[in-house]
């Protein structure tokens, strides 16, 4: 796939987001992390898959009976060591530095995660309309968010939902949403950034695909309405900090 930096960077500032389809499928880090999750999936399953879909079955077949499955996953494979090569790798970095204007600056990232969105377990697992501003403790810094598709996610599954331009807002008043299960994460209120400037969007997702947006861009976790497909995916904040001496 050819990359053009300024129309990445004009879609950045006018939209708030870019799609890259395909850009990772061929990347070894990526192959790397894929990889590492199925021989994961293979020592908990007893399955010797080599795609990372081919296990949602029988994950979720175990989570029918023992609902701790879902934690015991994300909490284990997100100290995966190749999660982290992945947003390491030389061509990430370079391309983010690009965006980014800042190819003779620094770059340093945070909050690496790798997420597994089982079927049914959503009002614990997503995440409601949201900016990743406040999530965030780096100031000052010009900053990217990078999602990343690790398996196929079609429109049953309920992919990433994005109010396009809602970036513009600026940043939005949080409140702080109760989930189910007593966890409690920022959101913002929405009725603010309804109508035809804010168009809904939302992208089903192969193993490989990369959504870019910008920290304040709203959006939130779609519903996974299938049977037994899990979404997988993992994301991290690039920042270009502010340097003090």
């Amino acid at each position: 796939m050819k990359i053009n930096i300024k129309k990445i960077q004009f879609d950045l500032k006018e939209k708030g987001f870019v799609f890259l389809p395909g850009i990772l499928k061929k990347n070894r880090n990526f192959k790397n992390l894929t990889s590492e999750i199925c021989y994961f999936l293979n020592s908990f399953s007893k399955k010797n898959y080599k795609q990372i879909n081919n296990y949602d079955e029988v994950i979720c077949k175990k989570f029918k009976s023992n609902k701790k499955i879902s934690g015991y996953l994300n909490d284990n494979l997100n100290l995966l060591p190749s999660l982290n090569g992945v947003f390491a790798d030389k061509e990430v970095v370079l391309l983010t530095k690009k965006i980014l204007g800042s190819e003779n600056k620094p770059l340093i990232v945070n909050n690496h995660r790798l997420r597994l969105q089982i079927p049914s377990n959503d009002h614990v697992a997503n995440l409601p309309w949201h900016q990743d501003i406040h999530y965030n403790n780096i100031k000052r810094s010009k900053s990217l968010v990078f999602w990343i598709s690790l398996g196929n996610i079609d429109q049953e599954m309920g992919p990433v939902i994005i109010k396009s331009r809602s970036h513009k807002i600026k940043k939005i008043k949080k409140f702080l949403f109760v989930k189910p299960n007593g966890g409690k994460v920022p959101s913002v209120n929405i009725k603010k950034i309804s109508g035809k400037f804010y168009n809904q969007v939302t992208f089903p997702t192969n193993s490989g695909d990369i959504l870019i947006f910008d920290l304040k861009l709203v959006h939130t976790s779609g519903f996974n309405r299938s049977k037994n497909k899990i979404k997988w995916s993992a994301q991290a904040r690039f920042h270009v900090p502010s340097l003090i001496g």
